[in-house]
């Protein structure tokens, strides 16, 4: 708790005259602006902590705490990433391509399914996409 009151005090009665007392934030989760779940530890009212992505995301991003309302502040490149839920991507010949449920940043090397070749698929902030390789005959 910290903050500044004024009192008076007469005649054994103590009375607040201004002020405020201002609390810290309990631990919790915050979510941003694409549905990550950031969680933290308790802050002190005014400290900052570097909150955690969970769930289906990775990464690190600072908060801060202001009377009891923790609020999003991340330094530069600080953002949750989303992981790759299992779909399918395109290559340049026009393959579709299965792909699995990917971390972020994982890349994953997957066979062409009924021609030659083969292609390097990456998962970037919740979007798999053809990193290398190809499909075809031409392989």
């Amino acid at each position: 708790v910290a903050g500044t009151l004024s009192v008076r005090c007469f005649d054994g009665v103590v009375t607040i005259l201004g002020g405020k007392c201002l609390n810290g934030c309990p631990a919790g989760r915050l979510i941003d602006e694409n549905k990550s779940i950031i969680e933290y530890g308790t802050l002190e009212h005014l400290g900052n902590t570097t909150g955690t992505c969970a769930e289906n995301s990775t990464g690190y991003v600072q908060l801060n705490c202001t009377d009891t309302v923790v609020m999003l502040d991340p330094l530069p490149g600080q953002r949750c990433f989303k992981h790759c839920v299992a779909g399918t991507v395109k290559t340049s010949d026009g393959t579709m391509i299965s792909t699995p449920a990917m971390q972020n940043g994982q890349r994953l090397p997957i066979k062409c399914p009924g021609t030659a070749g083969s292609v390097t698929v990456r998962c970037s902030d919740g979007g798999p996409y053809v990193f290398s390789g190809d499909c075809g005959p031409q392989n």
